[in-house]
């Protein structure tokens, strides 16, 4: 999985590069994987206390980069419309 978010981010982040720049495409990524982050714990604590202490979401482990991901195709759509995101 590392090896493709890699990929992923190498192949998008080379077209949204030149247009927004190192800086602005690194503050983006940090800024949607922190918000992805926030949510998913948020998410998993709201199932413990719905599940009513079911300890398997207050242990669970999960992780990804696909938030940062999803969020990077959209972007390379809304500024480069004609271009395929993969080819």
């Amino acid at each position: 999985a590392l090896c493709f978010d890699v990929c992923c981010l190498l192949y998008i982040g080379k077209s949204l590069e030149p247009i927004w720049g190192a800086t602005e495409l690194l503050r983006f990524v940090v800024g949607v994987n922190i918000a992805v982050a926030t949510m998913s714990w948020i998410s998993m604590f709201l199932l413990y206390v719905i599940s009513a202490g079911d300890e398997f979401y207050l242990f669970a482990k999960f992780g990804g980069f696909h938030g940062v991901l999803a969020a990077l195709m959209l972007a390379l759509r809304q500024v480069l419309p004609e271009e395929p995101v993969f080819a």
